[in-house]
């Protein structure tokens, strides 16, 4: 704690490389896939939850938000924020979040957890399997989940910045946490980790 280290630029310049080729992958693996624009109501951004229930109900996907899968004792987790299964091929799990600072690290840190015990943890895949079934109406079997696509769901407040780069949005400890949890979904065998830039627009009358 209280330590400081001195990034390089060589080091800067390979993470911008890796963001970038993320953000491309990300553009390339999900064309065509188009979720609401992210609505601001008497001025203001609508809350996660209200634009995920929003999601789910004009999309016909699977709410899972705030639906948590016990894993032991009092110790819980969420699946996902929203299933997307409509694509029997590529189902997806997202994770959703307001912002590119802290909202997404906690983002980043959500989707690697849950993809670590989904791919590795028994029982709470066999749980998980249940609580799709229940809430979602899905049938999925345990060793399903590795073939989804994880994407994180992300807003940008700003106005000035919806043109820029992902990497220019985002700062070097979220760099490489994304560059990080990128990685480790591959090795984990997930098709894929992904990136979705949500647009805002205001809410039409």
């Amino acid at each position: 704690d209280a330590k400081w280290y001195l990034v390089t630029n060589e080091f800067s310049n390979k993470l911008d490389a890796e963001v970038a080729r993320i953000e491309s992958y990300s553009k390339t693996a999900l064309r065509g896939w188009v979720l609401p624009c992210w609505v601001r109501e008497d001025g203001k951004l609508i809350p996660e939850p209200k634009y995920i229930t929003q999601v789910c109900s004009q999309q016909g996907m699977g709410l899972l938000h705030g639906q948590l899968v016990n894993i032991r004792g009092s110790d819980k987790n969420e699946v996902c924020d929203i299933l997307d299964s409509r694509d029997k091929g590529r189902k997806k799990l997202l994770f959703v979040k307001r912002g590119f600072g802290g909202p997404m690290r906690q983002v980043v840190a959500q989707a690697t957890t849950s993809a670590e015990f989904l791919s590795r943890y028994g029982l709470f895949k066999e749980r998980s399997v249940q609580k799709i079934k229940d809430e979602c109406g899905v049938e999925l079997n345990e060793g399903d989940f590795v073939s989804f696509d994880l994407v994180l769901v992300v807003l940008d407040f700003s106005t000035r910045r919806q043109d820029t780069s992902l990497a220019e949005k985002l700062t070097t400890a979220v760099k490489l946490d994304l560059v990080k949890a990128f990685d480790f979904a591959k090795r984990l065998g997930y098709q894929g980790l992904y990136v979705y830039e949500v647009p805002h627009c205001e809410k039409s009358n």
